[in-house]
């Protein structure tokens, strides 16, 4: 069994750290999308009304809600992707319908799974991701993490196909609207600082976010696919990052902030699936409505919706999994990076905000549905 929207978090256990250092980038994209981390064995798998407690030696440090891969266990029912109910002690619990009571065998072990990408190409410091799924575009990621300019950031940038490391047809964004590709930054500064950062994403697209400092505004990343309006769209893929080193600029810019501008989110082609990059952007900033909204005592959301620039009339597409708070700054103090919802404003199941503002006083930037499928 797999679930399809899998979440990460600086904090949890075994995580990637991320500093203004050279191929920190790499590590923790490597850890994330695809090797996963944290590989722990099970003292006892004891299941009891359809739920199993996993007692471990010590701390292993899993979080609630958050998406374990269990194997090596007879049963077998209980080997897969599972989501974690509860953490109490040195034990997590997680559903296991169907499985009669009992002691588990064998070695079991668990661990964080990555997405499911693969790293079609690596040299150092520099890789080239892409995701497996073949229902996705599969189109290709390009990072540079070697501290060419600098160390606290890596350049990014998409292609349609890649024959090897270096060499690719149809980049997004070219040379001509941003000179060497986007930026992805790691730290406001080359230092060994370790900064906060989330990611959250499934087969065919992630979203992340970091932050150099409790006072900076976050800085996004995100490459994948997303939800045409179009039947048949076949370079419904997208890029996002920053066009320039402002990393700690007081707004940040992006699709998950809704603050994109027509620099920082490009497609491969247009809608008319013709000629080569095409700059994006969103369009539903916040609207400033109370927090909580009186009727419902809630959470008001709704997905992020975004267009081509220059044609503001013309919808392309919905991000994936992406529900985007219409309540603007009314959230200040109240939502923090990386937390996990219950519910809101009807959408039922767990959210995971990746917020837009500085650390202590998050302004709520998007909400990911951690049910999917996206």
């Amino acid at each position: 069994m797999t679930i399809p929207v899998h979440w990460y978090r600086h904090d949890m256990g075994g995580a990637p750290v991320l500093r203004g250092v050279a191929g920190d980038l790499i590590a923790l994209l490597d850890a994330c999308l695809v090797n996963g981390f944290n590989l722990r064995t099970a003292t006892s798998v004891v299941v009891s009304g359809e739920v199993a407690t996993v007692t471990f030696s010590s701390a292993f440090g899993w979080l609630q809600h958050q998406v374990i891969e269990v194997a090596g266990s007879t049963p077998a029912a209980l080997n897969g992707e599972k989501r974690v109910s509860t953490v109490v002690g040195n034990s997590i619990t997680f559903p296991a319908p169907g499985v009669a009571n009992g002691t588990a065998t064998g070695t079991i072990t668990c661990r964080t799974p990555g997405l499911g990408w693969q790293k079609a190409f690596a040299s150092g410091n520099v890789a080239v991701y892409r995701a497996q799924d073949i229902s996705g575009t599969r189109m290709y990621l390009r990072v540079d993490d070697t501290g060419a300019g600098a160390a606290n950031y890596a350049r990014v940038r998409g292609f349609e196909t890649m024959s090897d490391i270096n060499t690719g047809t149809g980049p997004f964004p070219t040379d001509a609207q941003v000179s060497g590709g986007l930026f992805w930054a790691k730290s406001t500064t080359v230092d060994t600082t370790t900064r906060s950062w989330a990611l959250v994403g499934d087969p065919v697209c992630f979203y992340a976010t970091m932050r150099a400092t409790a006072s900076a505004a976050s800085n996004e990343w995100a490459f994948g696919d997303f939800n045409s309006f179009m039947t048949a769209d076949a370079f419904r893929a997208f890029i996002c990052g920053s066009p320039d080193t402002l990393f700690n600029a007081s707004q940040t810019r992006g699709i998950i902030s809704g603050n994109s501008t027509a620099n920082t989110v490009y497609a491969p082609r247009s809608s008319s699936q013709l000629g080569g990059s095409v700059a994006c952007a969103a369009t539903d900033a916040p609207l400033a409505v109370e927090f909580p909204n009186l009727p419902n005592n809630g959470l008001v959301l709704r997905p992020r919706l975004w267009f081509e620039t220059g044609t503001s009339s013309r919808l392309r597409a919905t991000m994936r999994g992406m529900l985007v708070s219409l309540h603007g700054q009314n959230t200040n103090n109240v939502f923090a990076l990386g937390q996990v919802l219950s519910s809101a404003d009807g959408y039922a199941g767990l959210g995971f905000c990746l917020d837009s503002g500085a650390q202590n006083a998050p302004q709520l930037g998007a909400v990911f549905d951690l049910v999917g499928p996206w």
